[in-house]
């Protein structure tokens, strides 16, 4: 069976169908965002470069990227069944040879390679044994998390002091707008990008995030090839004696939501016990669950369970914001290994 590696402004419309069924068909699992051409797009919007890497009969690809010239990378993929029987030799070699073409042919696509850094994600539920299944040695494995909230959530599921946080923002003033990106979209999108970047920006460096740049934005949010669409919430409190509005950005794949970017602001009697950030998850939500094709996860995006990070502060106050929720914290291990070349 043939494979397809082209850059991704060399891909012709029946290639990039080709991919957007790909990831259509591992709708099932958490398919990250860095597998998709939307992410890809973001990439080449910033400066960088990008491959797409897919085996024709679309059981398996990918997408590696450069942001410095000849080093490239694979984050979180490809997209492949890792799930082979430690008995089934058949499935095993297979497996193996699908692993290798896909890195070969990023080393013989690729501009100017000196290196190629593999990093595929995979469950820890999932339980299999990595160098059975991988066919070269392993330099070492980054362990992550992230939390997950079932789509049928409420107010009732969450920690009951966030619970009663929720109920008293409730009762202020308050107004909330969700919006689908691209819907209306000469509105909404300079919105996006005009006022809502800035606000992420300042929150970052307020609490120290990363934050990629606005080009990447911009790239991330142009018309898509696949089924991903792109959420924007806002909500926002002012009175007398206080004001307070967050922000957040959310990108559906399939039936699976993924929180991605979002920043809050509160001042005067807004400092009190009151999570707009919680209520304003919560009401998106339920505007994904109100649709045909309602979500079946809602990812938070990030759970830091290394004891050494956690104790820095902003990212015990993400972990706790997040624990608020009730949500379940799904394991990943990723084993990274580094291709280098004799040159």
């Amino acid at each position: 069976m043939d494979w397809i590696a082209k850059p991704l402004n060399r891909l012709n419309e029946k290639e990039k169908n080709l991919y957007a069924q790909l990831i259509k068909n591992f709708s099932n699992t958490n398919i990250p965002l860095s597998q998709t051409l939307s992410w890809g797009i973001a990439i080449v919007a910033s400066g960088g470069e990008v491959l797409v890497i897919f085996k024709e009969d679309l059981s398996c690809g990918g997408i590696a990227f450069s942001t410095r010239v000849g080093e490239w990378e694979c984050v979180n993929g490809p997209l492949i069944n890792w799930h082979v029987k430690n008995e089934n030799e058949n499935e095993k070699k297979k497996l193996i040879a699908n692993i290798s073409t896909f890195i070969l042919a990023i080393s013989k696509v690729a501009s100017n390679f000196r290196s190629f850094y593999f990093r595929p994600r995979l469950e820890e539920d999932w339980g299999i044994n990595i160098e059975k299944v991988i066919p070269f040695p392993i330099d070492n494995y980054e362990y992550t998390a992230t939390t997950f909230i079932p789509s049928e959530w409420s107010i009732m599921n969450l920690r009951s002091s966030l619970r009663r946080s929720v109920r008293r923002m409730q009762q202020e003033d308050h107004k909330i707008n969700i919006v689908k990106i691209g819907e209306h979209i000469e509105d909404y999108r300079c919105n996006l990008i005009e006022d809502f970047y800035p606000k992420l920006y300042t929150h970052a460096l307020k609490k120290n995030f990363y934050l990629p740049s606005i080009e990447w934005f911009k790239g991330l949010l142009r018309e898509r090839e696949e089924a991903v669409e792109f959420y924007l919430g806002t909500i926002e409190h002012k009175d007398k004696s206080s004001y307070a509005e967050a922000g957040i950005l959310v990108v559906k794949i399939h039936q699976i939501a993924y929180y991605l970017f979002g920043y809050s602001w509160r001042e005067g009697m807004a400092i009190r016990n009151l999570n707009f950030t919680s209520l304003l998850h919560l009401k998106m939500i339920e505007s994904l669950n109100s649709q045909s094709n309602k979500i079946k996860f809602y990812d938070l995006n990030g759970y830091v369970c290394d004891p050494k990070i956690i104790t820095k502060s902003q990212y015990a106050g993400v972990n706790f914001f997040k624990e608020g929720l009730n949500g379940k914290i799904k394991k990943y291990i990723t084993p990274c290994y580094r291709f280098i070349t004799n040159l």
